[in-house]
């Protein structure tokens, strides 16, 4: 039985494309056909992107193709060649146009049976993910040394309305003046007072890891290289990590940072009857048990101090309101209740992040008794909403205890004065009272939906508020709006920037200074990423059937001035 392969002879026949001289396109046909025969008589078939012509071929075809190519190969030959070329080809066609037909009748979409059925495989492992680190690359990088980076600040003076410091008047009588200096009076004017501050932040070792088994680098041959997708996707899975830990990380007290969230207080529960859409009991509860955590970015605090009701036990159709008090820099609560006492048999009931910060209605739309939450999370016995291996990120430095603005907003934002809440955080921050730092803000990260609530408030009240005008084209109008910017009333010159961070927490709003308004500060960057060691790539000696990489840094981000920025948290988007 004479046999050809039809891979290699297809990639010849593939010679028709336009450049390539007639003359060498018949030699080549011959050539290729003759050959074929020779390595099928002998099994000696050509390896995937290998032979004469090897970059031509993309990668080794299935017999349906291979059938198919040949056949139009066979048809594009006959019609690019001249009279004279042509009849010295027919009895070559011939024998391939009968070898065709032989394979028409072989390889159908049921003969053999089962045949799988081609299918268009593309040669590349397609990348879906998401790369953005806005804040990476916007923090500005310095050296550090040491386990730890100290510096010393002075926070205010008299009269400069920050640092806590009295404002005091200079008026006195130089006769009668008496000031003490030391043990003794003397004829001066009126001492000024400093704040101060020295300040430590513990440098953080960072790393991932990841590999790749000899299997799977040479299984994926001809799709992707395996070790060069592992090294991209480590490097941004590290990246990833440092722009999450730049927005909301959270470090312990011990390293200098804010610390651990406390868990919420005075927790309390009542029954009430279900409005609207939401779901009440379905049936009899003897009793009800609930815990509530604070939330951070990176996790939760540890579950408060359990309260009950038994409010549900003659009563169906009802719903259970749930009130407490969040500890300072929570960005929200997550409840969970069940009908056994216990973390353990407590489940996830929601958050607050669609709510108020200190209240929750919890709703029957679970598995258990009545619709009782019965699966999913579970409270910790241990905090997560901190790490020892963190550093705070710019959310928890704003919403910490030297922040210029924090307001737990426990609803949604005006809806009687779009953009009004952000003017009130930008006022504050610039300075009213005694504080005054005449912050200028650089810029204001949210969520896309905070963004997109602000855009339809201004288009609501477009009628008594603002004017929108519509260009239309030949395409129709462009319909919708965007709030891109929030003009700085406090300032009256600057338009803060307003964007959606990709990580950014639901219901937070980041308000970030990145330069200070005195410009003989000596701060030439209120925020930095100090770092021991920046960004390596490790590449591990394969002692086994796999290879190995690590990333590795060593730092941390240094808030020399938060008190220049802000946050708006707990907003019901």
């Amino acid at each position: 039985m004479e046999t050809t392969d039809l891979a290699e002879l297809n990639q010849w026949l593939g010679l028709h494309q336009p450049g390539i001289n007639p003359a060498e396109r018949v030699e080549a046909f011959k050539a290729a056909w003759s050959e074929t025969k020779t390595k099928s008589a002998r099994g000696d078939f050509p390896k995937p992107f290998a032979g004469k012509h090897a970059s031509l071929q993309t990668r080794r075809q299935t017999p349906a193709q291979a059938q198919y190519a040949q056949a139009q190969a066979i048809v594009d030959l006959e019609k690019s060649v001249g009279p004279d070329q042509l009849a010295s080809l027919q009895d070559v066609i011939a024998r391939a146009k009968v070898q065709q037909a032989d394979l028409q009748k072989d390889w159908t979409f049921t003969n053999p049976s089962p045949l799988p059925l081609p299918y268009d495989l593309l040669p590349v492992v397609q990348i879906l993910v998401n790369r953005k680190t806005p804040l990476y690359d916007l923090i500005p990088q310095g050296p550090a040394s040491g386990v730890a980076h100290h510096y010393f600040q002075v926070k205010g003076w008299s009269n400069s309305g920050q640092g806590g410091i009295p404002n005091l008047l200079a008026g006195i009588d130089s006769d009668t003046v008496q000031t003490p200096v030391g043990t003794i009076n003397l004829r001066r004017g009126v001492p000024i007072q400093y704040a101060t501050a020295s300040s430590s932040v513990q440098m953080i070792e960072h790393g991932m890891y990841d590999s790749v088994g000899y299997g799977a680098r040479f299984a994926m041959q001809g799709l992707v290289d395996a070790q060069e997708l592992s090294h991209t996707a480590l490097l941004w899975a590290s990246l990833g990590a440092a722009e999450r830990e730049h927005l909301y990380g959270r470090g312990t007290a011990a390293n200098g940072f804010q610390g651990v969230l406390a868990a919420p207080t005075g927790v309390s529960v009542a029954a009430a009857a279900a409005t609207g859409s939401q779901v009440g009991n379905t049936a009899n509860i003897p009793t009800l048990y609930v815990y509530v955590t604070a939330n951070s970015g990176p996790g939760q605090s540890v579950a408060s101090t359990i309260v009950a009701t038994t409010a549900l036990s003659a009563t169906t159709g009802d719903v259970i309101n749930v009130s407490f008090t969040l500890p300072s820099g929570a960005l929200g609560a997550t409840v969970y209740a069940g009908t056994t006492t216990g973390i353990a048999n407590a489940f996830y009931a929601g958050t607050t992040n669609q709510g108020g910060a200190d209240a929750f209605t919890i709703q029957f739309t679970g598995g258990g008794t009545g619709g009782t939450p019965n699966s999913g999370a579970q409270p910790s016995a241990t905090d997560s909403s901190a790490s020892t291996y963190s550093y705070d990120g710019l959310l928890t430095a704003a919403t910490g205890t030297n922040s210029g603005y924090v307001k737990s907003l426990d609803g949604p934002l005006s809806t009687s004065t779009p953009g009004g809440d952000i003017q009130t955080a930008l006022a504050a921050l610039y300075g009213q009272g005694s504080t005054n730092n005449f912050a200028d803000p650089d810029h204001i990260w949210t969520t896309a939906s905070i963004r997109a609530a602000l855009s339809v408030q201004l288009q609501t009240l477009s009628s008594t508020n603002y004017r929108f005008t519509a260009q239309i084209s030949d395409g129709g109008v462009v319909m919708g709006g965007l709030v891109t910017g929030i003009q700085n009333q406090s300032n009256g010159r600057d338009n803060v920037p307003l964007d959606v961070h990709p990580y950014m927490p639901t219901g937070c709003m980041l308000i970030q200074s990145f330069h200070l308004p005195m410009p003989d500060s000596r701060v030439a960057n209120p925020v930095e990423f100090r770092q021991v060691q920046p960004f390596m790539s490790i590449d591990w000696t394969d002692i086994d059937l796999a290879s190995a990489a690590s990333t590795y840094w060593f730092g941390s981000l240094v808030h020399y001035a938060p008190q220049f920025s802000g946050a708006i948290i707990n907003i019901k988007d």
